[in-house]
C-alpha cells in the first residue's frame, strides 16, 4: 500500500510514482551544477521522517539541510536569501 506520492511536471509532461512504508519515496532534481535530494521514509517509531541533501556537482560538496521528523520542518527556521 502506498504511503508516500511523487510527482513531476517537465517538458515530457506529467507522472507520479508512489513509496511504500517499507521503500520510502526518494527524488533528485538536478541542474547542471547542483543537486537536491529529498528522502521521505518511514522510522522505527512511525513517523514519517525526512532528509534533504544538496550536493555540489560533479563531485562537489554535500550539504544536509535537514534531517529528522518531518512534522518538526514546519518549525525549522527556513533559509532565505
Amino acid at each position: 500500500m502506498a504511503a508516500f506520492l511523487g510527482g513531476v511536471v517537465g517538458r515530457r509532461g506529467e507522472a507520479t510514482r508512489l513509496g511504500s512504508k517499507r521503500s520510502g519515496i526518494h527524488v533528485r532534481v538536478q541542474d547542471w551544477n547542483h543537486r537536491l535530494d529529498v528522502s521521505l521514509t518511514v522510522g522505527r517509531d512511525g513517523a514519517t521522517h525526512a532528509r534533504l541533501v544538496v550536493r555540489a556537482l560533479p563531485e562537489g560538496g554535500t550539504r544536509v539541510l535537514y534531517d529528522g521528523p518531518l512534522e518538526r520542518l514546519w518549525t525549522v527556521p527556513l533559509v532565505a536569501p
